[in-house]
C-alpha cells in the first residue's frame, strides 16, 4: 500500500521530501506528491512511514482512503458544469 498527501490540507512545508528513504515524494505545480510506485511506507528502513510522523498538518494519508476527486472540488466542479448547461443560447435574429 502507498501513501497520498492531501493537496487541500497541504501547506507545502516540505518536510516530508528529504526523508523519504524512497524518494518517493516531490513538489509538482501546487503541492507535494507520493510516486505511489516508489513509495513503501517505509518498511524495511523504519517502524512507521517517516512522512506521516513529520507532517505538521497530517495530511498524509493510505492512498486508498483518499477520494480521487476531494468533495470540495467536487462540489464546484458541478456548479461550473450547471452554469454551462444552464446558460441560454444566443439567438440570432
Amino acid at each position: 500500500m502507498a501513501l497520498a498527501i492531501d493537496a487541500e490540507e497541504c501547506v507545502i512545508c516540505s518536510a516530508c521530501e528529504p526523508i523519504c528513504p524512497n524518494q518517493a515524494i516531490s513538489r509538482n505545480e501546487k503541492t507535494f506528491v507520493i510516486d505511489a510506485k516508489l513509495c513503501t511506507e517505509c518498511e524495511g528502513f523504519f517502524n512507521t512511514p517517516q512522512c506521516v510522523s513529520v507532517c505538521p498538518v497530517d495530511c498524509i494519508h493510505p492512498a486508498e482512503t483518499m477520494l480521487p476527486i476531494p468533495t470540495v472540488k467536487r462540489a464546484k466542479l458541478y456548479q461550473q458544469v450547471v452554469k454551462l448547461f444552464n446558460k441560454p443560447d444566443k439567438k440570432t435574429y
